[in-house]
């Protein structure tokens, strides 16, 4: 959510997107197959920016994991871009 500051947020986005991979790696997903990325307040879907009063219930619809099943080009690009 967009509370506290942009690099705080932008660690615990990391942070969460991080123990997805681990998640799934240890359920069995090859490590090399997932790509963890964190958006941090760049990407709110209901408005409740920085000063924009909005209700918890809101706040916690912006602390969420995306899932994005890709192919594998742009896995390697991706890695790449994040490295």
């Amino acid at each position: 959510d967009a509370r506290g500051s942009n690099s705080r947020n932008q660690s615990l986005s990391e942070g969460r997107s991080k123990a997805i991979v681990e998640y799934l790696v240890a359920k069995g997903i090859k490590r090399e197959r997932l790509v963890a990325k964190g958006y941090g307040e760049t990407e709110i879907t209901n408005g409740c920016t920085d000063g924009v009063k909005c209700s918890e219930e809101q706040h916690l619809a912006n602390r969420r994991v995306v899932l994005k099943l890709l192919d594998v080009k742009k896995v390697k690009k991706l890695r790449k871009t994040n490295d």
